[in-house]
């Protein structure tokens, strides 16, 4: 398999276990002893912004969110870390075809927060923490676009930790799939043709053009 075609098939997922060592102390144990499956968009939904347009980066989890191994609902509710990481990506032809983008956007936090970390992939990651409201874990973000592109956006697949805990048990694994009716994944079948997109840019992924 050649090094696009690798670099593609791993775009989305690779971060999940960047944005494990970033938000774990060493001795900190994740498990997967729950697992939730949440939901992530972008507003409004769009194939085309101008320069200066505002997005809204949403994410909302219950407190109180669903478990897919015990098949009942937790409570997370004042007592919880949810940590991800969200991908931000320039399309270009040639070798490299994804290049990190955070440099094309501004980003105001509303609630919760997306910040960088200097020493896991500044350039194009920025780590991602909910904020607890009203029974609700949410990230809501406004993005705003600086440079022309065509862009894919990514939610990684994340964890969760009850802050108090220190046993295994307690930890979550969280698969965020975005929620768009369309979110415009079309946009690289000119680098990739269509049967090259992979799964996890399909669901977990957000493409755009700023003109």
């Amino acid at each position: 398999m050649d090094t696009k075609k690798i670099w593609v098939s791993i775009l989305i997922t690779i971060v999940i276990t960047l944005n494990i060592f970033s938000s774990c102390k060493k001795d900190n144990c994740i498990s997967n002893a729950y697992q939730f499956r949440e939901k992530w968009k972008i507003l409004p939904e769009k194939d085309s912004i101008n320069i200066g347009d505002t997005l809204i980066f949403l994410s909302k989890i219950s407190n109180k969110p669903f478990d897919f191994n015990t098949n009942k609902n937790i409570d997370y509710s004042g007592n919880a870390t949810i940590n991800s990481t969200f991908g931000i990506y320039i399309l270009k032809n040639g070798s490299n075809n994804f290049i990190g983008a955070v440099d094309s956007f501004k980003f105001i936090n509303i609630k919760g927060k997306l910040v960088t970390d200097p020493n896991i992939s500044p350039s194009n990651l920025k780590q991602t923490f909910h904020d607890e409201y009203q029974g609700e874990y949410i990230i809501e973000c406004l993005i705003i676009a600086q440079k022309k592109g065509i862009y894919l956006f990514g939610l990684s697949d994340g964890i969760s930790v009850r802050k108090s805990s220190t046993i295994c048990k307690d930890g979550a694994s969280i698969q965020f799939t975005n929620s768009n009716v369309n979110n415009h994944i079309y946009f690289e079948e000119q680098f990739y043709g269509t049967t090259n997109i992979p799964e996890s840019d399909r669901t977990h992924g957000y493409a755009f053009k700023v003109k």
